[in-house]
């Protein structure tokens, strides 16, 4: 198989350019209103995973080629017997195998989950890790897919959606000035702001402007207009770790890092907050105010995708994505957004290939003419092509 030589290194986060040795198929970057080629992009070497697709399989012996594409796909792939014990621990149509991740992420055009799996309540999600470990099989969290990309090459094991029981949102505790109230992961943000409202409470309203769901907004420790980061607001966080053992993280400290706090192997379940009493009607008006903002930013685009690391100073991430002169710019059919810079639209058919080359531009030409390295908020899955 020839490997294509115009690649992306999602490694190193830069946009690799066409040497002239490939097969012409380089993406087109265009800004608004012209069709000039932009600046900045650099050569880099293709990343070296997969290097028996480099052979030229069609050289070799039928049995010698079947036996190097039976060994890759056994690499990826759950067995027949494997798929039956998972079917058989789950609840029916909790399992969906060869799930083709564009009807469930909201960004761009996905590839093929090997397995999306479904947990309804906490024995069920200790039930499917505690299977996965004892498989060696890989596994990982998703939850709305706001902020999710799968790559072309599809992803191995595991994306584990909670659902149901993790779907609450409940009053546990209120004095004169705040309230303790107790989310569910799988919460919609909008459930959760929609609760508050109801009741006059306020303090997370900012989080309709990331939509998703509560872990997710948790996991990622978003932060608010405010300066102050979610995690500010949790009292504490419930999570179901690898070995299968509940546990309680409880925020002491203000400033403390959730993100350090929690791998990538465990599972947050619900998140206790602390909030503040106000008048409905003031709620009301906030909320929405920032309904219309998100509304401007997020119709047919990703919504914010950046931020700044907080040791890097207080600027915004859609400032330095502007000053950088990418406002508008498109690779593919992704655009950067011309209304706010931070978050990139969908004008049709992009695919996520698209999104990740344009999302590489930004960090390389924000971190060339800025010296900031931007955080992202987008979770990719797969194997780097």
């Amino acid at each position: 198989m020839e490997r294509r030589l115009q690649e992306v290194s999602e490694e190193n986060d830069s946009v690799c350019a066409d040497d002239g040795r490939g097969s012409g198929d380089a993406i087109p970057m265009v800004q608004e209103g012209g069709l000039d080629t932009l600046s900045g992009s650099r050569e880099c070497d293709a990343d070296s995973e997969g290097l028996y697709e480099e052979l030229d399989l069609a050289s070799f012996s039928p049995r010698l080629r079947a036996r190097f594409e039976r060994q890759s796909e056994e690499e990826i792939r759950l067995s027949r017997e494997k798929r039956a014990e998972l079917e058989d621990l789950l609840t029916p149509g909790n399992v969906i195998f060869d799930r083709d991740m564009s009807v469930e992420v909201s960004m761009a055009a996905s590839g093929i989950a090997e397995a999306l799996v479904s947990v309804c309540d906490t024995a069920a999600l200790k039930d499917v890790i505690r299977w996965a470990v004892e498989n060696d099989v890989e596994y990982s969290f998703i939850g709305s897919c706001s902020k999710t990309i799968v790559r072309e090459s599809g992803v191995s094991g595991l994306l584990i959606r909670l659902a149901e029981q993790f779907d609450s949102v409940e009053l546990v505790s209120e004095s004169e000035n705040e309230v303790l109230i107790l989310a569910g992961a799988a919460t919609s943000v909008r459930k959760l702001i929609g609760f508050c409202v109801e009741k006059g409470f306020f303090g997370l309203e900012d989080l309709l402007l990331y939509e998703g769901t509560v872990g997710g907004c948790v996991s990622s420790d978003v932060s608010l207009s405010n300066g102050d980061k979610i995690s500010k607001s949790v009292v504490e966080t419930t999570i179901i770790n690898k070995e299968q053992r509940e546990l309680t993280i409880k925020n002491k400290q203000a400033d403390s890092d959730l993100r350090v706090k929690i791998p990538s192997t465990s599972c947050i379940t619900k998140v206790l907050f602390k909030m503040s009493k106000g008048d409905i009607a003031e709620i009301a008006k906030r909320v929405d105010e920032i309904e219309k903002r998100h509304a401007e930013v997020a119709s047919g685009s990703t919504g914010y995708i950046f931020h700044v690391f907080e040791d890097q100073g207080r600027m915004l991430a859609r400032e330095l994505v502007e000053d950088s002169g990418l406002r508008g710019v498109r690779i593919g059919k992704a655009r950067v957004s011309p209304i706010d810079a931070n978050s990139i639209i969908n004008e049709g058919g992009a695919t996520a290939k698209d999104v990740r080359v344009i999302m590489n531009l930004i960090r390389d030409r924000v971190r060339q003419d800025s010296g900031i390295a931007l955080a992202t908020r987008i979770r990719l899955f797969g194997k780097v092509e």
